[in-house]
C-alpha cells in the first residue's frame, strides 16, 4: 500500500523541487496554459530574466535555473507527479477557480497576509474549511522547510529553534488531523476524476492516504540525522518528536526511521565486508580496518540513540557487527 512516489519526493526539496511553484502557475492551470507558460519561462530565463517571468507565491530564491523549468513541465506532464505537487500546493475553494479564487490571487500578488486571514477565517468551516486548513498546513510546512534550508540560518541558535517549532508546530498539528479526514481525501478523489488521467487511479489516491503519515515523518527523520550528524541535537531531538507525533501511529514513525537509515546502514555493513576481507587477505595488518570500522561506527551510537531511545532495538544489531568484526 506504500506510495513510492510520495515517499522519493519527501525530502526537505519537497517544495523547493514543486512544479507550481517552480512555475509559478496555479495548481488547476491546464495542459494549454502550463505549455504556453512554459514556453515563456524558458525565453525569458534564457534571457536572463527569469526573475521578471516569475509570478506566484513564495517565489524561489534564487530563481529556477532552465533545467528546473524543464523538470518542473516534465513533472507536470506526469499524472501522478502532477496530483502529488498539487497536494502539496495552494488549492482553490474549487478546482478551476483559481482565476477568481480571494486567497489565491492574494498569493499570486504576494500578499500571504490577506491569503491566510481569509484561511483562518473558513478552517472550522464545515463546508469548505478543509481546503482552508489544507492551505494553511502547506504554507507553514513551506516556511519551516525554507527556515531551515536557508544560507545563513544558524542550528546552534537557540532563537532559531524556537522560531523553527514554532512553524513546525502549526504545520504538523493541521496535517496531523488532515491525513485521517475523509472530506480531504474525497476532495483530493475528485479532483482525479477531475483530471480524467487513465494512469492516474483511485488505487493511486487509497495508496497516497496511506503513505502520507510515514512520508510526512521521513522529512522530520532526514532533518534529525542531518543535524544529529552537525552536532545540532537541540533540533534533532526537535524533529525526532515531531516524527513520534507523541506516539501516534508509530508504525509509521519506524518505517521513516527505517527509510532514513537504510543508506547508513547499508553503507556501514559494506565497510563491515571490506574489513573482513582486509583481515582475511593480510591478517599482519587487519587492525587498520579494523580501527577504521571502529571510527565509522562510533558515531552510530548516538544516531540509533536518538531514533529509538536507549533501549535495546534490531537496528542496534548493526553495532555487534561491528564490534565482533573489529575483535575478528
Amino acid at each position: 500500500m506504500e506510495c513510492n512516489p510520495l515517499l522519493g519526493i519527501a525530502t526537505e526539496d519537497l517544495f523547493r523541487k514543486n512544479s507550481f511553484r517552480v512555475s509559478g502557475l496555479p495548481v488547476d492551470a491546464t495542459t494549454r496554459e502550463i505549455s504556453k507558460h512554459i514556453d515563456k519561462l524558458k525565453q525569458m530565463t534564457e534571457l536572463g530574466l527569469g526573475g521578471g517571468a516569475r509570478r506566484g507565491p513564495l517565489t524561489l530564491e534564487p530563481p529556477p535555473t532552465p533545467d528546473d523549468i524543464r523538470e518542473a513541465h516534465q513533472n507536470l506532464k506526469d499524472p501522478e507527479r502532477r496530483i502529488l505537487d498539487e497536494f502539496f500546493w495552494f488549492w482553490p475553494e474549487d478546482f478551476g477557480s483559481s482565476q477568481t479564487d480571494p486567497s489565491i490571487q492574494a498569493l499570486a500578488a504576494g500578499d500571504c497576509d490577506t491569503a491566510l486571514a481569509i484561511w483562518k477565517a473558513k478552517e472550522t468551516s464545515p463546508s469548505d474549511g478543509v481546503v482552508a486548513m489544507h492551505n494553511i498546513a502547506v504554507f507553514w510546512h513551506v516556511k519551516a522547510l525554507d527556515t531551515e534550508t536557508k544560507p545563513g540560518f544558524k542550528p546552534l541558535a537557540h532563537a532559531s529553534r524556537k522560531q523553527l517549532e514554532t512553524l513546525w508546530r502549526d504545520a504538523v498539528k493541521r496535517w496531523g488531523y488532515l491525513a485521517t479526514d475523509d472530506a480531504l481525501w474525497d476532495k483530493v478523489a475528485g479532483r482525479v476524476r477531475q483530471l480524467s488521467e487513465a494512469r492516474l487511479t483511485t488505487g493511486f489516491v487509497r495508496r497516497t492516504r496511506a503513505t502520507l503519515p510515514t512520508a510526512l515523518r521521513k522529512i522530520h527523520a532526514e532533518r534529525a540525522l542531518h543535524y544529529c550528524q552537525s552536532g545540532a541535537m537541540d533540533l534533532a531531538q526537535m524533529h525526532i518528536g515531531f516524527m513520534r507525533a507523541e506516539g501516534k501511529d508509530p508504525a509509521a514513525a519506524d518505517r521513516a526511521a527505517e527509510l532514513t537509515l537504510a543508506p547508513t546502514i547499508t553503507r556501514v555493513r559494506e565497510h563491515i565486508r571490506s574489513a573482513q576481507q582486509a583481515a582475511d587477505a593480510s591478517p599482519n595488518t587487519a587492525d587498520h580496518p579494523a580501527r577504521d570500522l571502529i571510527d565509522l561506527g562510533l558515531p552510530l551510537r548516538a544516531t540509533f540513540d536518538l531514533f529509538y531511545g536507549t533501549s535495546t532495538h534490531p537496528a542496534k544489531d548493526l553495532l555487534d557487527d561491528i564490534a565482533s568484526t573489529s575483535t575478528y
